[in-house]
């Protein structure tokens, strides 16, 4: 059911999309932020899910939202898409991820917008540490929009690229684990496109 709405949600914005800027054109800086602030609630979501993670049926739950969003990229393995496609279907499937992740627990529903971690169980603990990393992520992204350097920006879209393709590859078993390690070399490529941005 997860990959029926991505499949849906992103299939009519990406023949939407894919058309309208080639490689090399600069993604509309407003789809770039859109994609930080959805980093930045995906992560705290994440975050509020796991500090509830001693609770059998909230881990069932996050790991439907996680198969749903990595499946679905999975359709695209070995595809190549515009820049703006490519922002747009990481953007698409992490708005989604957001709502579901939201869903798994009420406590969670409103966590995008803030939350503190408080004391995560062990159970948790990967959990966390990624949505750590997406919340990174969706700073760094904030950080290089505010700096205004579209030479810095147009690099942007490679990044996604390179996720998707890693993602949608991946065979690891551990889901959470795989979203870590490709997000947090996400992380790290944005990072180092400028030293003010960390």
């Amino acid at each position: 059911m997860a990959n029926k709405f991505f499949g849906a949600t992103v299939s009519l914005w990406l023949l939407v999309t894919l058309v309208h800027v080639s490689h090399g054109e600069l993604v509309e800086k407003s789809l770039l932020q859109a994609v930080a602030t959805n980093n930045q609630r995906l992560g705290r979501a994440a975050q509020c899910v796991a500090d509830l993670f001693e609770d059998a049926e909230v881990q069932t739950k996050c790991n439907t939202v996680v198969e749903g969003g990595i499946g679905f990229l999975r359709g695209y393995k070995g595809k190549t898409l515009t820049d703006e496609g490519y922002i747009n279907l990481a953007n698409l499937v992490i708005m989604t991820a957001v709502t579901n992740m939201q869903g798994v627990h009420p406590k969670c529903a409103s966590a995008g917008d803030s939350y503190t971690v408080s004391n995560t169980p062990s159970s948790g603990a990967n959990l966390s540490k990624t949505g750590g990393v997406f919340v990174r992520i969706g700073d760094v992204c904030d950080c290089l929009i505010k700096k205004g350097d579209n030479d810095l920006l147009a690099k942007v879209p490679a990044f996604y690229a390179k996720i998707i393709e890693g993602l949608a590859s991946d065979t690891g078993a551990d889901l959470v684990d795989v979203l870590y390690k490709h997000e947090s070399t996400l992380a790290n490529d944005l990072a180092s496109l400028s030293g003010d941005c960390k």
